[in-house]
């Protein structure tokens, strides 16, 4: 008898969805059954299960445990939700073979999933795909029993975040922490315990309806409450995480907003001085202003795939030690490349204190960039395509040349567009950006003729 799943659950690096709607409790089994399969065709034998504090994770997470154990997978997990980040760290401290965590990530609470780590390769696309061809193959089995063990790692991880964290430079400075009712609730209490200045919690308490506002730190409207309580403590920076605690996002002194691009622009500056000639990655959805700037401080721009594993792919095959995406994943070949908002945390805290500067003056050194955020326009797949193809021909009809890396990246002397399908949504994700507001209007306009061309209601836009 062929199973059956919903297929669209498959994305690109993880598997998401709604839940009760996309993806149900018994699916996760399954999952977790033809997750075991490949683990032993590897010749591996351990997981590390973790789960956010989503309202589905807990039971989820259940699911997926019996699925792994019923094929002979020894299981490690925690006392409680933790964070994605941990996770990765857990997979690294006590040697095992892979990593699976049930997280949503930003998503909406409604929405649940789960992320792949192996301990050798990166997890993901085809590897994603395969497990839908092992599920509909799979037969009941005789319940193979692997191992349960239970750990808590929360001071050998606090330990290392601190070792990453120039404390001695810290004491004068006051740090409002935004967890977002988010998983890095479950340790940060803990961890400013440990720093000697005076630091302010907002939204510290896990819950998984999100109550306060979205777990999604790289839109802005998520942070005004932030920037209200930077203000009003007169603060010297504001630090806010996603859902799972492995994205990050900044407001300055001066209670502004620090975009995924500015981020970038200031990490690259960092790593740069003391790794001149060296790669830096990104994504195609990157402001021109992050790739001059890694050129003009000595190093070597890498454009790729957006995602957190096509990003960490591309650095492992190539050795590149620092990237980062828009959307608020840093990437540090010395943190193994794990994403982790609060070692990007701690790497943005180190530049400006080592800088002595204010970190609102080292945001005003960045140029300015006009841009009109992420839009994203909701579609089928099948729409999605055809979209696309429209938009090709007519590039291709005007001999305009574009960069497919990732969708359609069409780029003028001051600015470019994107076009490209979201890994994780059923949406283009459409960007636009300029050096100044003239030139922002013109490429504006011009990707706007080219989406009235495939008949696209604008008015979204």
């Amino acid at each position: 008898m062929i199973k059956k799943i919903n297929n669209s659950i498959f994305k690109a690096c993880d598997i998401r969805g709604i839940y009760n709607e996309e993806l149900f409790d018994n699916d996760f089994y399954d999952i977790a059954k033809a997750y075991a399969l490949i683990l032993k065709r590897e010749n591996k034998s351990s997981c590390v299960l973790g789960y956010d504090c989503r309202i589905s994770s807990k039971k989820l997470f259940e699911e997926f445990k019996n699925g792994l154990l019923d094929e002979g997978i020894d299981v490690i997990y925690f006392d409680d939700f933790v964070s994605t980040p941990y996770l990765y760290f857990a997979l690294n401290y006590l040697k095992k073979d892979s990593a699976v965590m049930i997280t949503a990530s930003h998503n909406p609470y409604i929405y649940n999933g789960c992320k792949f780590v192996m301990k050798d390769r990166i997890f993901h696309q085809n590897d994603i795909q395969e497990l839908i061809t092992i599920i509909e193959k799979l037969e009941a089995s005789k319940k193979k029993s692997g191992n349960l063990e239970k750990v808590n790692l929360n001071y050998e991880y606090i330990k290392y975040l601190l070792s990453k964290l120039q404390i001695d430079k810290l004491s004068d400075k006051k740090i409002i922490w935004d967890c977002a009712n988010g998983a890095t609730s479950f340790i940060i209490k803990d961890f400013v315990k440990q720093l000697p200045n005076e630091n302010i919690l907002i939204f510290s308490e896990g819950d998984g309806y999100f109550p306060n506002h979205k777990p999604d730190p790289s839109k802005e409207e998520n942070l005004i409450l932030l920037k209200e309580k930077v203000l009003e403590e007169n603060a010297d920076i504001g630090i806010s995480f996603d859902g799972d605690g492995d994205r990050v996002g900044f407001i300055d002194d001066k209670g502004r907003y620090i975009d995924g691009n500015q981020l970038l622009i200031l990490l690259a500056r960092n790593f740069l001085e003391n790794h001149k000639g060296e790669k830096v990655i990104s994504e195609v959805k990157a402001s021109l202003e992050l790739y001059k700037t890694i050129e003009d401080l000595g190093g070597i721009p890498i454009m790729w795939k957006v995602g957190h594993t096509n990003q960490k792919s591309k650095m492992i095959e190539e050795n590149i030690k620092f990237g980062g995406e828009t959307s608020g994943h840093i990437f540090y070949k010395e943190n193994n490349y794990y994403d982790d908002g609060m070692f990007g945390a701690i790497k943005l805290l180190n530049y400006f204190l080592s800088c002595n500067k204010t970190l609102s003056t080292l945001v005003d050194t960045i140029s300015t960039i006009y841009n009109c955020g992420e839009v994203r326009l909701k579609m089928s797949d099948k729409e999605r395509d055809d979209f696309l193809s429209i938009i090709e021909f007519e590039l291709n009809k005007d001999n305009k040349p574009f960069i497919d890396i990732d969708g359609m990246r069409v780029e003028y002397e001051n600015g470019f567009w994107l076009l490209r399908k979201s890994n994780t949504e059923p949406h283009i994700t459409l960007y636009c950006e300029a050096n100044n507001e003239k030139n922002y209007s013109k490429i504006l306009n011009i990707l706007k003729n080219y989406i009235l061309k495939t008949n696209y209601d604008l008015k979204e836009l």
